[in-house]
């Protein structure tokens, strides 16, 4: 074997000696863990394939093998971590505990709150897909898969938000539409989250989450005081359930 590759060889024979689909398989998942972390840790501006090859302790030539371009990389993260949010949700979703549909939409929304403070970079990537696709993902079809994805992370807040009318708490209205106004409504406010580090916020973003829930959902039906209750049962839910997305 060529010396530039002995750094791999180990790494190499244990890949040779799976089958070929496993094989791929290990490599990819090395190679998307090496990409994710590098995000998470300094954001989507330092992602560049060689320093991702360098990381999975592979080289930049193998590393096209498994993705064919720096947007087939991003879409694979973005698709990652975007599952990675789904299932911490749908996990708070099904958590044991008598609790309202409506302190469950308080808490999965809170949830994404925690999400964009304690993975940034990752909120920041978001940011960035959300305000033009096309600027990182030039190809239609990447976009596309995206799009599909967030719509099952978003699956969970549509289907508490459903039990909410279901249970009286909240009036009538489609659902689809309501889901994609809070979580756009609360994806704005946390984006002013930058201007709270400058001081250049007049409120904490939780002050201002909190007065964004109340007022949104309770111009979807809910009762003020049952608002209040959601929020504090929302709150202890969301504590008492521990993250997925690290």
């Amino acid at each position: 074997m060529n010396c530039v590759y002995k750094k791999n060889v180990v790494h190499e024979i244990a890949l040779d000696a799976q089958p070929k689909s496993r094989r791929r398989q290990v490599s990819e998942e090395r190679i998307l863990e090496a990409a994710t972390r590098m995000v998470l840790e300094q954001g989507y501006d330092a992602l560049n394939m060689k320093d991702v090859a360098d990381a999975a302790d592979y080289t930049p030539g193998a590393l096209y093998r498994y993705f064919a371009s720096k947007s087939a990389l991003l879409v694979a993260v973005l698709t990652r971590l975007l599952t990675q949010l789904a299932d911490e949700l749908s996990a708070l979703e099904d958590a044991p505990g008598e609790r309202s549909a409506l302190s469950r939409v308080v808490a999965l929304m809170l949830a994404y709150r925690r999400f964009a403070a304690q993975q940034s970079h990752a909120f920041g990537l978001f940011s960035s897909m959300l305000a033009d696709p096309r600027v990182l993902l030039p190809e239609e079809q990447d976009r596309a898969v995206i799009v599909m994805t967030m719509h099952r992370t978003l699956m969970p807040l549509a289907r508490q938000l459903e039990q909410a009318v279901a249970h009286g708490e909240l009036s009538k209205g489609p659902t689809e539409t309501r889901a994609l106004m809070l979580f756009t409504s609360l994806h704005g406010a946390l984006q002013l989250g930058k201007q709270e580090r400058l001081a250049l916020l007049p409120v904490p973003t939780d002050t201002l989450v909190r007065a964004l829930l109340q007022t949104l959902l309770t111009g979807l039906g809910a009762s003020p005081d049952a608002v209040s209750l959601a929020l504090d049962e929302g709150q202890a839910l969301l504590t008492l359930h521990p993250q997925v997305v690290s």
